[in-house]
């Protein structure tokens, strides 16, 4: 294993190896891949992040967090209508700071955490990025670009797999021996429909609560009415006074997992263009012995359709189990 980050190659994918902490950049080219490969000690993971060729902007939306020596990763979905792109990134480095600050004074590894514990920090570190944005967008003037963004962390300890979310960023669990599932549940408008109807819950806990049933939901908005899509109400950069950032909602899933499993981290750039099917079939042909390939077909095939619709930057991180 090297000591630190290392391009390996250049041209339509820019490759990495990866060792160390790393926070994606802002600027890329149109067009452009980025495949970044982590060998951690619980877990391997294949990072892919795509500018598509409808992108004007001379940045990327989306963006990820890698921490090798934790086995965790999380994905970013700038907002497209705001600073999104520097949104992405300020949560990335404000989770990243505060984790690696949290263990550095405590002087303990994450694997020395019960999981109530390892909940509370990643709750209480998710709450700080939001906040960061949120004072932030604070001094910004109405007219002016707010810093939103949307989250999806993954975090892989002793037979647990612990996922925070924030937004309509998803994470799939692809299980060596039962089908796909989606975890995360988004934050939009059928969702805050059924808050307020139906008394689902603003903020889901599954370390606390148990497994939630929301199959129905998760169902209804992969498959949302036009006039409901894209209508995100919980994002990284929300809360209007003090208050509201202190009692920012956010979601914890937990779930049991075995050598071989895998998991999708990925921004809706991703699940606009393929069904549940299609990541299911994707993620399982991505084998351990060659993921790069595997994860450069299927960012392929998700992009195959740039130039004839609308398409969003995009990002995934295909997680292994080992």
């Amino acid at each position: 294993m090297i000591n630190e980050n290392k391009i390996l190659t250049r041209g339509e994918f820019a490759e990495m190896r990866v060792n160390q902490p790393i926070v994606g950049e802002k600027n890329m080219e149109k067009g452009r891949t980025e495949i970044y490969d982590c060998d951690a000690e619980l877990s391997r993971a294949i990072i892919a992040r795509r500018r598509n060729f409808d992108n004007d902007v001379n940045e990327v939306q989306d963006n990820f967090l890698i921490m090798p020596g934790i086995n965790m990763y999380a994905v970013f979905d700038g907002a497209s209508m705001s600073d999104g792109a520097r949104a992405a990134k300020l949560a990335a480095k404000a989770i990243k700071t505060k984790i690696e600050q949290f263990l550095i004074e405590k002087n303990i590894r994450i694997r020395e955490l019960s999981i109530d514990q390892v909940k509370k920090l990643l709750q209480h570190v998710v709450r700080f990025a939001n906040k960061e944005l949120a004072v932030r967008n604070m001094n910004i003037e109405s007219s002016g670009e707010k810093l939103i963004t949307t989250m999806t962390l993954a975090l892989v300890i002793e037979g647990k797999l612990i996922v925070v979310n924030v937004g309509d960023s998803r994470a799939y669990f692809i299980p060596n021996d039962t089908e796909i599932e989606q975890i995360t549940v988004d934050h939009d408008a059928m969702r805050q429909d059924a808050e307020l109807r139906k008394g689902f819950p603003k903020e889901i806990d599954e370390i606390k609560q148990g497994r939630i049933e929301a199959s129905g939901l998760r169902q209804a908005q992969r498959n949302p009415l036009p006039f409901l899509k894209n209508k995100i109400t919980n994002s990284l950069g929300r809360g209007a006074n003090l208050d509201e950032i202190k009692d920012f909602p956010l979601d914890i899933f937990v779930r049991d997992v075995a050598s071989g499993d895998k998991v999708l981290l990925c921004s809706d750039g991703i699940t606009k263009e393929l069904s549940d099917d299609e990541i299911d079939k994707g993620v399982r042909g991505v084998e351990i012995g060659d993921m790069i390939s595997g994860v450069k077909d299927l960012m392929k095939n998700v992009s195959k359709n740039e130039g004839n619709s609308e398409q969003d930057d995009k990002v995934m991180a295909v997680i292994e189990v080992k």
